[in-house]
């Protein structure tokens, strides 16, 4: 079959041609049946295949029915483990590859949407939790921060708090997803050697492209006027005092021109890599596989 749905981001259909990533293992399904599915890589028969009648000839990536394997004896790892908790479907999988591979470029984007409004809800009413996740920023103390920044003592970090505020708030989008973009390209071509990234470094083929379009996706929520009371948790935390001793943003004349730029680098920065290092694939994964036999 030429497409599968991914038991995360709400569904997205994946392209065999494009499902070019180790740690899609375990997430894909049938689109049509539900059933759990396998990726296998295109490849050319070549002289030490067993098949020299078909010497130079090429098989398209696909993606194939756990049961096919299982009728066939073959054996894997992953396999094993699907056989032990999930039932193969009981309906005929031989007429799967027709309908799926039929679907018209309409069809296909209306399924891309489907799994984008379900991503968008989740996203809407998880986000807090999805950031948590996150492995750039320990936002634990997003409470006590919080706190902390509305005492009337603390009255010069409740001015940093709400200058912080403004700035993402007033930041452009585009500049932001720009900036999310420019930053994913300096991450993909590090993540060997960057210690946070270590869980994106086992899958050495994820497919980072896809990471990003998601992060950016999260992001783009996160900025619309609902997403208020969360960023105001964020940036307790980004401009907590530890923070800013960190990054040499304490002490200082805030009203400086030098200041304000210095503090925005900051901020944008750090948003950004608190949606990039989120591991969207775990954390939108459904809690369990469907059962029906509908058609998405």
């Amino acid at each position: 079959m030429k497409h599968a749905k991914l038991l995360s981001l709400g569904g997205m259909i994946i392209s065999a041609e494009e499902a070019d990533y180790s740690d899609y293992h375990r997430l894909l399904i049938c689109a049509h049946c539900h059933e759990l599915v396998f990726f296998r890589r295109g490849f050319t028969y070549n002289k030490s295949s067993n098949r020299p009648g078909r010497l130079g000839k090429s098989q398209e990536s696909k993606f194939i029915h756990a049961s096919f394997y299982a009728k066939t004896g073959f054996k894997t790892k992953d396999l094993e483990v699907y056989s032990l908790s999930v039932p193969y479907t009981t309906q005929d999988v031989s007429t799967c590859k027709d309908v799926i591979d039929n679907y018209t470029s309409e069809e296909l984007e209306a399924l891309q949407r489907e799994s984008a409004a379900i991503r968008l809800n989740t996203l809407t009413t998880s986000m807090w939790d999805c950031l948590k996740t996150n492995l750039a920023v320990n936002l634990n103390t997003w409470d006590e921060d919080l706190k902390l920044s509305q005492m009337k003592l603390m009255k010069a970090l409740a001015e940093v708090n709400k200058l912080g505020l403004d700035i993402i708030e007033k930041y452009s989008p585009e500049l932001l997803i720009q900036q999310l973009h420019a930053t994913a390209v300096i991450l993909e071509d590090n993540i060997p050697d960057i210690r946070l990234l270590n869980s994106f470094a086992k899958g050495k083929d994820r497919s980072w492209s896809l990471h990003t379009k998601i992060s950016v996706e999260a992001l783009e929520v996160f900025l619309t006027p609902s997403m208020r009371e969360v960023r105001i948790r964020l940036l307790a935390v980004l401009c907590n005092i530890k923070r800013l001793s960190l990054f040499a943003l304490i002490d200082e004349d805030i009203t400086t021109l030098e200041w304000k730029d210095s503090f925005t680098s900051y901020l944008i920065t750090q948003v950004v890599l608190i949606f990039l290092t989120i591991d969207w694939l775990k954390v939108l994964k459904v809690d369990s596989l469907p059962t029906s036999n509908t058609n998405l």
